[in-house]
């Protein structure tokens, strides 16, 4: 709270503060009556009502211990009448508490209704407001404790935010109408699925989906880096969507010195007539070995500035936890209003939510799995593609074949059954000498297409990855590196 000169209290802050102190909470009694009522009545609307509306919801502390009867009678197969209702609240020794027999039948002489809906949202709608206002005063409380490290609280006050969009009722169960019409809606919106420019790719998976979870795995220096990014920028330049990419290995910076590669040997800024400059030669100049001319770092500035018109969010805390991506990239979604791919680099260096430590790899796989199942839940939530990048484990080095199989997911195995689609990246080149330049991207599954090998053009020095129907952009056909 501000305070003026004088060291007293604002006038705004005041009136606020008085407001919040005397101001009744939200709810809405009227509309607890008419549920209880219905369910008193109407046993048809019971199963919508207990499986969208929490206890915790009713803000009437009687109309709540009525409630949870009414939910435990249903669950037991019970009539849940107001007969039933007061015997269970006698055996449970509450009877009195709720105003006995006649609190009942008032409920009773209300109207009851089948279209119950509207009045389990407002009841719900009520309790988040609550929930809301309850964790303002905490999060107040929280800015006061100032020997507590500020993002502590700030990730604290995040997650209590984000965690009341979890409380709305949400219809799992629903008729096959509803499910037809929605489809049917799909169909004529034509924008969740996104095609990855990718041509191969794009004929074996049908492009990447909204809702879905793509895991790319490989052995390190194979590309899997490299196709994050490429993925990423299709996102941004074909379907003007924004995208997030976790970097739990690389810092910002290296991954943002990729990109320069990647915009320069763009044929979308061919008029720039930019040079591409590899990571490797931003290293040489970094340590002092070889400074950049002054051409090539003009070259480098015309680079940068395009590259702030990119619609890439990135985050490079290599402490993240699942719930700080989900966090992160709802707070982003909440910014854009809408998002194309999210990209975590990669899923065994996430931090566990709960710090756990396992001691073995059968506890690790099921602790990667858990994180699997998050990271596809969020795919949902923000209706965008969440793509995964994963080690393979060694056993790829011992065989004379190198090319991966879904059996080589290090240590997540579970995650064969979360992903809706597995990519296993393999270069011939790193193996062999003689072997072609092409990255080969091996469709492991592919729950709403096919398995196969998409091979893709692969510049190495760049990171670039393009279509083998492509020509090699201009730009690179002479590059030297």
């Amino acid at each position: 709270m501000s305070v003026n000169e004088n060291g007293v209290q604002g006038k705004e802050e005041q009136l606020a503060a008085a407001s919040m102190r005397q101001a009744l909470p939200p709810q809405c009694i009227e509309a607890e009556v008419k549920i209880l009522c219905s369910c008193f009545l109407l046993p048809q609307v019971v199963p919508d009502i207990v499986y969208s509306l929490s206890p915790d919801a009713f803000y009437v502390t009687a109309n709540k211990l009525i409630y949870e009867s009414i939910c435990f009678l249903y669950q037991q197969g019970q009539p849940t009448d107001m007969i039933h209702v007061a015997e269970h609240l006698r055996g449970r020794k509450l009877l009195q508490t709720v105003g006995d027999t006649p609190a009942l039948c008032n409920i009773m002489s209300d109207l009851p209704t089948t279209e119950i809906v509207p009045y389990v949202k407002l009841v719900t709608d009520k309790w988040i407001r609550r929930k809301l206002i309850a964790h303002a005063y905490e999060i107040m409380s929280m800015g006061y404790e100032v020997n507590e490290p500020l993002e502590g609280i700030l990730n604290t006050s995040e997650q209590k935010i984000f965690s009341l969009s979890l409380l709305s009722p949400a219809d799992s169960t629903v008729h096959n109408a509803f499910v037809a019409n929605a489809a049917h809606a799909k169909l004529l919106e034509q924008s969740r699925i996104f095609k990855t420019g990718l041509n191969r790719l794009d004929d074996l998976i049908i492009s990447l989906e909204a809702d879905t979870l793509t895991v790319l795995a490989g052995r390190p220096s194979m590309g899997k880096t490299a196709i994050g990014l490429a993925l990423s920028l299709k996102q941004v330049f074909i379907h003007k969507k924004p995208v997030i990419y976790f970097s739990l290995e690389m810092t910002r910076e290296q991954l943002e010195y990729r990109l320069w590669s990647l915009i320069a040997a763009d044929p979308r800024y061919t008029e720039y007539n930019l040079t591409p400059v590899t990571g490797h030669r931003i290293r040489q100049h970094l340590s002092g070995q070889i400074p950049f001319s002054q051409a090539e770092y003009d070259n480098l500035c015309m680079v940068s500035a395009l590259s702030m018109d990119v619609s890439l969010y990135i985050n490079d805390r290599r402490d993240i936890s699942p719930q700080g991506i989900i966090a992160e990239a709802r707070r982003v979604k909440a910014k854009e209003k809408d998002l194309g791919l999210v990209v975590v680099d990669y899923i065994q260096l996430l931090q566990s939510d709960g710090h756990s430590d396992y001691g073995d790899s059968a506890g690790k796989s099921l602790e990667l799995a858990k994180i699997a199942r998050s990271l596809y839940q969020l795919a949902k939530e923000l209706e965008c593609p969440v793509l995964v990048l994963s080690q393979l484990n060694r056993n790829v080095e011992s065989r004379n074949d190198k090319r991966p199989t879904m059996s080589d997911l290090a240590q997540s195995g579970a995650i064969e059954w979360i992903a809706d689609n597995v990519l296993l990246a393999y270069r011939d080149k790193y193996y062999n000498p003689n072997g072609n330049d092409d990255l080969e991207i091996i469709v492991a599954k592919a729950r709403h297409g096919k398995t196969g090998k998409a091979s893709v053009g692969f510049h190495l020095p760049t990171q670039l990855i393009y279509n083998l129907d492509d020509p090699l952009p201009p730009v690179l056909q002479h590059f030297v590196d």
